[in-house]
């Protein structure tokens, strides 16, 4: 009895011995899977802050304490942005920062018998060793004192500038404005301050004029005091906003417009050439203006007013002229806009006999009677001439020719006021 159950008892004990040799190798496999990502995390850390180490060491600023420019609060607040940016450990970033200390501060750091400290307590340390305290005034008038020196470049003038206007606090336009008032030099001063407009040339206008949005987005100084009328097309009057005084120079085209009248176009030394493609201004030369060959001009035929006429408001009626001329001419349809005075003259083909007696039709649209006055100027004609074999002389600038028409039906002619209808349509 005993030898069977001491064989029963034989599969029993190896079973065991199987699952507890199976369970030491499992727990030997997953001790050394966690062992080897400890390593693996051991050997990112070391690389990482390896090569931060070698690489990044000399991003931090050189603390110099006889630099005027330094200012140790700054330049700790610099090293803490790095550390953040670079995820420097606290123990990288002490070996960073007393790295980069030069002159008095590297002085003093080689006398201190303990630098057993954390990056807190050395921040600390250095700010109560080199206190930076200046007052507003002083740095003030160091700003406006600094100028461009004449053998300096600009690029040292604007970054050491630049760097006493953050100690003052001054950014942006006003920045721009010390900036550029320490400069010496007009012709650069003025070039900082100018603006390229894209401008329209007006021969018959007595002034420049600039919209008023641009003004505003050029910071220009205004008078209101100082309103001028101007006359615009066909007579008509607006009065200006404001008066401004600026400098402007005539050169390339640009996205801003401007208007520029006689009270530039007419300066002694200003020359105006014009061609079909260009117009160009240039200063005037003796030899220049010598070499160019001017054509007398076509001038119109000027027509005066025969008799005094007054036109009824919103009347269509002729207007009697003359001229000691003899032909034929041609009047352009105007717009008169002036206030009061009002009116409109159709496009005219006009026959002059040996008398010189025409009339005009003028179509009144003001709010009363149109006045016109004897022996004033009412309108100007372009001489005509018949057409000869598809020549046209030169001084002639229209022509005509004979055609023979039939009466007008006395249905299509209109007589009486003018409509509110017939006065958009004109």
């Amino acid at each position: 009895m005993s030898r069977k159950r001491a064989r029963d008892a034989t599969p029993s004990d190896e079973g065991n011995d199987i699952s507890t040799s199976a369970r030491q190798s499992s727990e030997q496999s997953d001790a050394f899977t966690r062992l080897t990502e400890v390593m693996s995390d051991i050997l990112k850390n070391s690389g990482s802050r390896r090569e931060s180490t070698t690489v990044r060491s000399d991003v931090i600023p050189i603390f110099d304490r006889k630099d005027r420019n330094q200012e140790i609060t700054a330049w700790c607040q610099k090293v803490d942005e790095l550390k953040l940016i670079f995820g420097w450990s606290k123990e990288v970033t002490i070996n960073f920062a007393l790295g980069r200390l030069s002159g008095l501060a590297e002085v003093w750091y080689k006398g201190l018998t303990s630098v057993k400290l954390t990056w807190e307590e050395w921040k600390n340390k250095l700010q109560e060793t080199f206190p930076y305290k200046k007052d507003f005034w002083e740095l003030l008038n160091e700003m406006q004192r600094r100028r461009k020196r004449p053998h300096e470049t600009y690029t040292k003038y604007y970054y050491e500038k630049c760097v006493l206007l953050n100690s003052c606090k001054i950014q942006r336009t006003d920045a721009v404005s010390c900036l550029i008032g320490g400069i010496d030099d007009n012709v650069v001063k003025t070039g900082t301050r100018a603006f390229f407009l894209r401008a329209y040339i007006d021969p018959g206008s007595s002034c420049a004029t600039i919209r008023f949005s641009n003004v505003k987005c050029l910071r220009i100084s205004y008078n209101r005091q100082d309103n001028c009328v101007l006359q615009g097309y066909s007579n008509g009057f607006t009065t200006a906003l404001e008066s401004v005084q600026l400098t402007l120079k005539v050169d390339e085209v640009e996205e801003v417009p401007i208007l520029i009248g006689r009270n530039f176009t007419e300066l002694p030394k200003v020359l105006m050439i014009k061609d079909d493609k260009i117009l160009k201004f240039v200063k005037s030369d003796t030899k220049l203006i010598q070499d160019i060959k001017v054509e007398p001009p076509i001038r119109k035929v000027v027509l005066r007013v025969r008799k005094e006429t007054t036109v009824p408001h919103d009347h269509l009626a002729n207007v009697q002229v003359y001229k000691d001329y003899k032909g034929d001419l041609f009047v352009e349809a105007r717009l008169c806009l002036q206030k009061g005075k009002e009116y409109v003259l159709p496009n005219t083909v006009l026959r002059v006999s040996t008398d010189g007696i025409i009339a005009i039709p003028c179509i009144n649209l003001s709010d009363g009677n149109l006045n016109f006055h004897k022996d004033t100027i009412f309108a100007r004609a372009w001489q005509c001439v018949k057409q000869r074999n598809g020549s046209i002389p030169k001084e002639c600038m229209f022509s005509i020719k004979d055609s023979t028409f039939s009466p007008l039906p006395e249905y299509e002619i209109k007589i009486g006021p003018v409509n509110n209808d017939d006065k958009k349509n004109y």
